[in-house]
């Protein structure tokens, strides 16, 4: 794909206009100028360019658009701030001509016109952005159409994919859903849960994430999960410890530099301080979802079935907020993530322990048992 493409030479921004609902209709055609979020489409001022204009003027490094070719969760990062970093585009072809580009529009003067709709403020922007060759105006490089998720062919008001909404597209085999959103400008994020080879009733709602945020202390109150991995084939996981991206919560007191590790019983597996140091920064990298801080810790792992430990401690001692992730990044059917429990000293304040889980596959509710349990604790540990 040509990159470094002269300004004057970006095409317009438009809308896929349809008549019959289907936000994708082979029967649509290209709307010009009709992609009111971005300035090539006579979008508000203060608006900026879409990811795809972005990479191909050279603003956006290859390595911030992560083409997907495997089912999973992907967190992608606002593109639209000067000081925007990570992944800010999640690629899925489409077909010969052109890709889905799937991205997290935040940056925005939410009290005029269109921008006032929640769906853009919380949901997925998706484009389909053509291939070089491909555009329709011949004196252009490239172009790209805005996607109505929600509305197609009356207002993009609400364009943007909502938060727990699955778009399929048979044609191609892929859909996506928006999983959840987190963080503060410039560093804003959303959770996108994509499927390749996708079927058009999604399967059993699946544990994507496992989560748990606490205080970290020393000795018996380091922070210690324990998850299962359920069923009959391994699974391959990325689990965090994150401490100083906590800040983007506007949380103080957050452990500056988290180590990690990994247990199945007595043995320690791996163990992680620095996730750019230990040998999986490529891989870690590839998966969409490294932290955002080079102090906090990552393990990509393939596991059996069975029961295992995490351990999150501060470095040389230290103390603070933390977070403990587990990703599932393969989504195999055979094998799924059945539990989380962690130990920890529960606080008052922002020293609760607050534990997180993702459900994703299906938009069917799914039943789940959440237990807090602190005299059986201490019961055992004063006998031990």
């Amino acid at each position: 794909m040509n990159r470094e493409i002269p300004f004057g030479r970006l095409a317009h921004a438009n809308l896929w206009q349809v008549t019959d609902g289907n936000p994708i209709s082979p029967d649509g055609y290209f709307n010009e100028y009709r992609d009111l979020y971005d300035p090539m489409g006579g979008g508000l001022e203060g608006s900026d360019y879409n990811p795809w204009f972005k990479y191909m003027l050279g603003w956006i490094a290859e390595s911030q658009v992560k083409t997907i070719t495997s089912t999973g969760v992907y967190r992608v990062y606002n593109f639209d701030s000067a000081e925007a970093k990570g992944v800010l585009a999640l690629k899925v072809v489409k077909d010969a001509e052109k890709d889905y580009w799937i991205s997290c529009r935040r940056n925005i003067d939410t009290s005029t016109g269109i921008y006032e709709n929640p769906t853009i403020e919380s949901g997925a922007y998706v484009i389909w952005g053509y291939h070089d060759g491909l555009c329709r105006d011949a004196f252009q490089f490239g172009c790209t159409d805005l996607l109505d998720m929600n509305t197609p062919g009356t207002s993009v008001d609400d364009a943007a994919l909502a938060v727990g909404q699955r778009f399929y597209d048979a044609e191609a085999g892929v859909a996506f859903t928006v999983l959840k959103n987190g963080g503060e400008l410039p560093s804003a994020y959303m959770d996108v849960y994509v499927e390749i080879g996708a079927s058009p009733t999604p399967s059993s709602s699946r544990t994507l994430n496992l989560s748990t945020r606490a205080s970290v202390q020393t000795g018996d109150d380091v922070m210690i999960g324990g998850f299962i991995v359920d069923g009959a084939a391994e699974k391959k996981l990325l689990i965090r410890a994150i401490g100083p991206s906590l800040q983007q919560a506007d949380l103080v007191g957050f452990l500056t530099d988290p180590v990690l590790e990994l247990h199945e019983g007595a043995q320690v597996l791996a163990t992680n301080d620095d996730w750019r140091f230990g040998g999986q920064e490529a891989e870690i990298v590839e998966s969409g979802i490294a932290p955002t801080d080079n102090r906090e810790s990552a393990i990509i792992v393939t596991l059996n079935p069975g029961s295992y430990t995490t351990i999150v401690r501060g470095k040389e001692g230290s103390s603070g907020l933390g977070l403990v992730e587990v990703f599932d990044l393969d989504q195999e059917p055979a094998s799924t993530l059945a539990n989380i429990s962690t130990r920890a000293r529960v606080q008052i304040g922002d020293g609760a322990v607050i534990g997180g889980f993702i459900l994703g596959g299906s938009t069917a509710p799914s039943e789940v048992v959440v237990r807090g349990v602190g005299p059986l604790v201490a019961c055992r540990i004063q006998a031990s």
